[in-house]
């Protein structure tokens, strides 16, 4: 596994180790580090030089629907099922061979709760991919065979699904602004694990997948102004059903209130330990703005399955709104495969407006201790 933070792995994971699409394994020890140690993460990392040459990683982003296959959720989970498949690999071998060492698998199950949220990022694919795995192969041999029909979402990686959720937003950026004031940079799918992450910087571990659960999709949209600083951001999370929505409408809210210095307007929250979807229902976190740092905040439920969160300069949080559409109607009666769209009036020309579909949060404007650089390929 990759070193993380000194102070989550408690003098534990000393050897470091690393394989390539060429047959290459590279296994780094420390002076204390024992045999039974350097051991194990070679054959961590002979798992991977065998994932290579079967095309594994090849295999998986196959599988994944083409509309979902670049989007960092997808990466999250080619990552998952190989990292994923040489935890199993080597926690098997290490209990069959008796090595003195806790096998992989549970050294992940003793740290991974109480690691920070950066290190939780890296370790995910570790941690959930490995589970699952053990969860669906009766072997090492029959373990090949979880690669043929692999999960699409980190949803599915996270909670064992077969049927993967997806609905799709269509992402689009128009301008009916001469002089351009904002324009799209950068846009993503960041899936539930990272939605689970990013509230857990602030909140428990419990409130924040109780909150995520539920998820169907999300985009994230990143806009730029050569006349604002920083950029801005909107996340915009749909969930199976408005009662998740809710819940994480609430959370979204308690997050905002433990990371913001300061808030305007009406804010609505609960206890961290007792956010539900019966006791959000009642929640109110609307005309409500957060300030943190050089960034303001503000959320926005454009339809009963959809929460926003808006965030960037003062004057790009002001100049927002979000709301869902039908084939560019904003007059939709139904929210089913809609899009979202955020429409930015620049209020320095009551003329200026720009519209974009389906937008999202950068992980660094929400939760600055959560990189997302952090996720790799093996």
């Amino acid at each position: 596994m990759p070193f993380p933070d000194s102070a989550d792995v408690g003098g534990e994971l000393t050897v470091g180790g690393a394989a390539s699409p060429f047959s290459a394994v590279y296994v780094a020890p420390a002076e204390e580090s024992s045999p039974a140690e350097i051991e194990q993460v070679l054959v961590h990392e002979l798992v991977h030089a065998a994932q290579f040459q079967q095309r594994v990683p090849q295999q998986v982003r196959t599988e994944i629907p083409d509309d979902h296959r670049s989007t960092r959720d997808a990466e999250l989970v080619i990552t998952s099922m190989l990292e994923g498949g040489a935890v199993y690999g080597s926690s098997v071998y290490t209990e069959r061979h008796g090595l003195a060492i806790d096998p992989e698998i549970e050294v992940l199950e003793r740290l991974y709760p109480n690691a920070s949220a950066g290190t939780k990022l890296v370790w995910g694919p570790y941690y959930y991919g490995g589970q699952y795995i053990d969860s669906v192969a009766a072997d090492p041999d029959d373990h090949w065979k979880v690669y043929e029909e692999p999960p699409v979402t980190m949803r599915q990686v996270l909670h064992g699904e077969g049927e993967p959720v997806l609905e799709p937003f269509e992402a689009t950026l128009t301008s009916e602004d001469d002089n351009g004031s904002w324009e799209e940079i950068r846009q993503e799918t960041m899936g539930e694990f990272v939605v689970r992450l990013v509230l857990e910087t602030q909140l428990s571990t419990e409130t924040s997948t109780d909150a995520a659960s539920g998820w169907a999709y999300d985009r994230q949209l990143r806009v730029a102004s050569d006349d604002e600083s920083p950029d801005g951001h909107v996340w915009s999370v749909r969930f199976e059903d408005s009662a998740n929505a809710s819940t994480y409408a609430t959370a979204l809210a308690s997050y905002l209130d433990a990371r913001a210095d300061s808030s305007e307007g009406t804010v609505s929250t609960v206890d961290d330990s007792n956010v539900s979807a019966a006791d959000s229902n009642d929640s109110d976190v609307s005309n409500t703005t957060w300030y943190a740092d050089e960034y303001a905040f503000t959320t926005a439920t454009p339809d009963e399955r959809t929460v926003a969160l808006v965030g960037g300069p003062e004057a790009f949080v002001e100049a927002a709104s979000v709301e869902a559409t039908a084939d560019g109607d904003p007059d939709m009666e139904t929210e089913t495969n809609t899009n979202i769209r955020l429409s930015v009036t620049d209020t320095r020309d009551e003329n200026a407006t720009q519209s974009v579909t389906a937008p999202g949060l950068s992980l660094g404007a929400v939760a600055g201790s959560v990189s997302a650089s952090g996720v790799a390929a093996p």
